[in-house]
C-alpha cells in the first residue's frame, strides 16, 4: 500500500513538473506590452515631444487558463487507473467497456492543457469540446448514482436480508458522485479558459 501511494505521489509530482515547465516555456505567447508616455516631473515644455517606454502589462497566461491547464493535467492522470479498471472489467461480463467514455475524456485532457497554454488557434474549440463530453458523461454518472443512492438512503428499496447488501453500495457510490461533481466543476473551468483564450486571440 505504501509503495502504491509513493507511485501515485510520484506520478502527480511528475505531471505538475511537466505543467510548470510547459507554462514557463509558453509565457512569451501570453506576454503583452504597452507603450506609455513618460511625463517629466515638471511637465512637458512647449513644443516638447513626449517620450514613451515599453511597459510589461502581462507576463503569463491568465489565472483561469493556468488553473484549467493544471486541472487538465491532474484529471488526465486518471487515464491509468481507468485503463486498469476497463481491462479488468472486460473479464467480468464486459463491464469494463462502460469505462471507455471516461478513458476518452481522461486521455483528451493532456493535449487540451498544452493547447490552452500555447494559445493555439483551436485551443478554445478543443477545450469546449472536451467540456461538453465531460459534462455529458458526468451528468449520466451523477443522475444514475443519485437515482440509486437516494432510495437506498431513504430506505425505500431496503428490506429484510437485502438491507446490508444494499447499504454496502453507499460507500462505493458516494466517491463516484463526488468525482462526478469535481469533473463538472473542471468542465466549467475549461469553458471559462476557452473564453479567455478566444478573447485574447481577438485582441492579439
Amino acid at each position: 500500500m505504501a509503495c502504491f501511494s509513493s507511485i501515485c505521489a510520484a506520478v502527480v509530482l511528475g505531471m505538475f513538473l511537466r505543467y510548470a515547465m510547459l507554462e514557463q516555456r509558453t509565457r512569451d505567447v501570453w506576454r503583452r506590452t504597452e507603450l506609455r508616455p513618460l511625463v517629466p516631473p515638471e511637465g512637458y515644455r512647449e513644443n516638447q515631444l513626449p517620450t514613451f517606454r515599453e511597459l510589461v502589462v502581462r507576463e503569463q497566461a491568465p489565472l483561469v487558463v493556468r488553473f484549467a491547464a493544471a486541472s487538465a493535467q491532474l484529471f488526465g492522470i486518471t487515464f491509468v487507473p481507468g485503463l486498469l479498471f476497463a481491462l479488468v472489467g472486460v473479464m467480468f461480463y464486459g463491464v469494463g467497456l462502460l469505462g471507455i467514455p471516461g478513458l476518452i475524456v481522461a486521455l483528451s485532457q493532456f493535449p487540451v492543457a498544452t493547447a490552452l497554454l500555447r494559445r493555439t488557434p483551436d485551443a478554445a474549440v478543443r477545450a469546449r469540446k472536451l467540456a461538453r463530453l465531460s459534462t455529458g458523461l458526468n451528468m449520466v454518472i451523477l443522475l444514475g448514482g443519485g437515482a440509486v443512492l437516494v432510495p437506498l438512503v431513504a430506505g425505500e428499496c431496503i428490506s429484510g436480508t437485502n438491507a446490508a447488501a444494499a447499504m454496502d453500495l453507499v460507500p462505493t457510490l458516494l466517491p463516484l458522485i463526488g468525482w462526478a461533481c469535481l469533473s463538472l466543476a473542471q468542465a466549467a473551468l475549461l469553458r471559462a479558459a476557452a473564453d479567455a483564450v478566444e478573447s485574447d486571440l481577438r485582441v492579439a
